[in-house]
């Protein structure tokens, strides 16, 4: 019997998985209300930040190393490193427990879930980099899958069929399970992964994990911005209009950042090894026209699955017994011109990459966020859910503009 190619195996799970998401938010609204929806759409949120701010750039770089000397080498080093991460994580913990539970709007059992499915989420992120580092991209993939998707495949059918579970600390549980497998998947099929018990001097550890944060600590900065950018319209729209409109807002949210997510696997990260390639081989011509082409190639690609996506919407929305939906539609669409200017501002962002221009990364990911902060306090008021997305487009379209000006004159150095 054939094999499939493993490319397509992964585009497959990628595939799959966004549908997921996307099934869960939809199921989120339509039986557990907008509210739901926006405070799923925090914890999500803050999952993608946090293995960025927490993690201080350390993964990247013992990644580099583990892909030259091997999981062992860098083990005690990793081992001192999640230590430290568990520490930090519980240390939040115990700020979040001295706070009153009106802050969140959760009680303090919804809040240990929370932390806890935080904490797991970036030890998960980190495995799939040490995976994805020791070259086996079909298990990265799979091990993502179970984490991200394989508790919602779970959770929706059981959901369906018994009212009961439709709550959000019962999500929440079905999520940490699922990332508990996840966790598990890496445990056994990384090899190497025993010699984390060996013993290693806590003051030398901590030294070393010093002197990669300094190493690391533009890329960081940088990265922690980008994440930024990409993650806090959610909370700006929460604090200023309510969880209600939040849950609007991370409903559409999710179809633009599925279809970023597409273009990003079938385009952006083909791509940019490319692009190293050429770069460090002083192919200069061969470097500008796959620039070119990916370019090209992320707007169109981009563009013609954000058309196909709102009508999908269009005709869906309604069979919903959400109101506010049909009411915020213009939102959508505003994202989705959002997702397209991402994702070419971050293609422009990629010669950054692989040119080693860490700084220019930073500045123009720190100029999104600010960009982003002060269109959000203009147009938020105005317009409210439709000026939110609107000043994610701006900051997006600046930071396209800001980006496009000094690609070029670098990309031909």
């Amino acid at each position: 019997m054939p094999r499939l190619p493993p490319d397509l195996v992964i585009l497959s799970l990628r595939g799959t998985g966004l549908l997921l998401k996307l099934g869960l938010a939809v199921f989120i609204a339509h039986y557990m209300g907008m509210a739901s929806v926006a405070h799923y759409g925090y914890i999500a949120a803050a999952a993608a930040i946090l293995p960025i701010a927490f993690g201080f750039g350390m993964i990247q770089d013992l990644g580099r190393q583990l892909v030259t000397s091997g999981l062992p080498a860098v083990a005690p080093a990793l081992r001192c490193y999640w230590r430290c991460l568990v520490a930090l994580y519980l240390a939040a913990a115990l700020v979040l427990a001295m706070l009153p539970s009106r802050a969140f709007e959760l009680p303090p059992a919804h809040l240990a879930l929370a932390v806890a499915i935080l904490l797991l989420e970036h030890l998960n992120n980190d495995a799939y980099f040490i995976i994805g580092s020791q070259q086996r991209p079909l298990l990265a993939n799979l091990q993502t899958f179970v984490r991200a998707a394989g508790w919602i495949a779970a959770y929706l059918p059981l959901a369906v069929l018994f009212p009961a579970l439709r709550s959000t600390p019962v999500l929440m549980v079905f999520w940490l399970g699922g990332l508990c497998l996840a966790w598990g998947v890496f445990l056994v099929s990384c090899p190497g992964y025993r010699s984390l018990d060996a013993r290693h001097p806590s003051g030398r550890c901590l030294i070393d994990l010093r002197g990669r944060f300094r190493r690391n600590m533009t890329l960081y900065l940088g990265e922690a911005a980008n994440a930024s950018a990409v993650h806090v319209d959610r909370y700006v729209v929460g604090l200023a209009l309510g969880h209600v409109a939040a849950g609007v807002y991370v409903l559409f949210s999710s179809v633009a950042t599925g279809i970023y997510t597409l273009v990003n696997t079938a385009v952006m990260q083909v791509a940019r090894p490319q692009l190293v390639a050429h770069h460090a081989g002083t192919q200069r011509a061969q470097f500008r026209r796959v620039h070119a082409s990916a370019l090209r190639r992320t707007v169109l690609l981009g563009a013609g699955i954000a058309l196909m996506a709102a009508a999908t919407v269009h005709l869906a929305l309604p069979h919903f017994d959400q109101p506010q939906l049909a009411l915020h539609e213009p939102t959508l669409h505003v994202l989705l011109l959002a997702t397209i200017l991402r994702a070419a501002s971050d293609m422009q962002g990629y010669v950054f990459y692989t040119q080693r221009l860490d700084r220019l990364f930073l500045y123009t990911a720190l100029f999104t966020v600010t960009f982003y902060l002060a269109a959000s306090a203009v147009l938020l008021p105005l317009a409210g859910l439709v000026g939110a997305a609107a000043a994610v487009a701006c900051a997006f379209a600046a930071t396209l503009v800001l980006r496009s000006g000094l690609v070029h004159p670098r990309a031909m150095q």
